[in-house]
C-alpha cells in the first residue's frame, strides 16, 4: 500500500505548490485518480482474501453462459493491453452453459488475465480458451511472458507470494491474485492447475470445474 500512498503524496504536493500550467494539471489529477483507484484495488483484495480465509464469502452456483463472461472479462481488459501494443482473445468451443456461480468467475478470470498482462510479453498478448475434458469444465489463460521459474512453481498459489523477482519488481500486486482465485476455485469444486504452454516457455493457467 505504501507505492500509490507515496505517489499520491508526491503529486498533492507538487500540486499544492502550484504555478503548473493546465495540462500539466489535468495530467497530474489523472495520474492521482489512477493511484486511487490501485489503493482501492489492494485494499478489495485484502478485504476478500480475508474473508475466503475466515470462511465469511460462500457461492451461489446457477446455470450461466460461460461465453459471455469471459467475453466480458475480456473487453474490461482489452484497454490496458492496447496501451501496452498488446492484444487478448477468446476461442472457445461451443457456447457451453454450466451451473457456476458467474461472480466467482468473473475475479477468478479477472485476476489470471491481469497476471497475463503484468508478466507477459513485451507486447503482452492473452488467449483465454474453454471446452469440455471428460465430466468437467475447463477456462485457461495463456500469456507470452518468460513462463515461471522451477523454483517459484511451486508456491504460486500462496497467498503475498510474488514468485520471481525479476518479474514482479516491474509490477505492483500483493500477490493475491492467484491465492483468492484458487480459493474461489475450490469452493466451486474446482481448481486451478499451472502448466508451461505447449511449445514456448509462457505461462498456462487451467481453471477445471466439474459439470452438474
Amino acid at each position: 500500500m505504501k507505492t500509490p500512498v507515496a505517489a499520491s503524496k508526491v503529486l498533492l504536493e507538487t500540486l499544492c505548490h502550484g504555478g503548473r500550467d493546465e495540462e500539466t494539471t489535468r495530467e497530474y489529477l489523472h495520474l492521482l485518480s489512477r493511484e486511487n483507484d490501485r489503493m482501492a484495488e489492494l485494499a478489495e483484495q485484502f478485504l476478500t482474501f480475508a474473508r475466503l480465509d475466515n470462511g465469511l464469502l460462500s457461492v451461489s452456483p446457477v446455470p450461466c453462459e460461460i461465453a459471455p463472461l469471459v467475453a466480458e472479462q475480456i473487453s474490461l481488459s482489452k484497454p490496458q493491453f492496447i496501451c501496452k501494443g498488446g492484444s487478448s482473445s477468446y476461442s472457445a468451443t461451443g457456447s457451453p452453459e454450466v451451473v457456476t456461480d458467474p461472480a466467482a468467475i468473473k475475479v477468478i478470470l479477472s485476476n489470471l488475465i491481469s497476471n497475463s498482462l503484468k508478466y507477459g510479453g513485451a507486447p503482452p498478448e492473452s488467449l483465454v480458451e474453454s471446452g469440455f475434458s471428460g465430466r468437467e469444465f475447463w477456462i485457461s489463460v495463456s500469456d507470452n511472458g518468460e513462463g515461471i521459474s522451477t523454483e517459484s512453481q511451486e508456491r504460486i498459489f500462496r497467498e503475498y507470494d510474488r514468485g520471481d523477482r525479476k518479474l514482479s519488481s516491474s509490477s505492483s500486486g500483493l500477490g493475491l491474485g492467484l491465492a483468492i482465485s484458487q480459493r474461489f476455485a475450490r469452493l466451486l469444486g474446482g481448481k486451478i492447475e499451472w502448466a508451461p504452454d505447449s511449445g514456448s516457455q509462457s505461462s498456462r493457467f487451467i481453471l477445471s470445474l466439474p459439470v452438474s
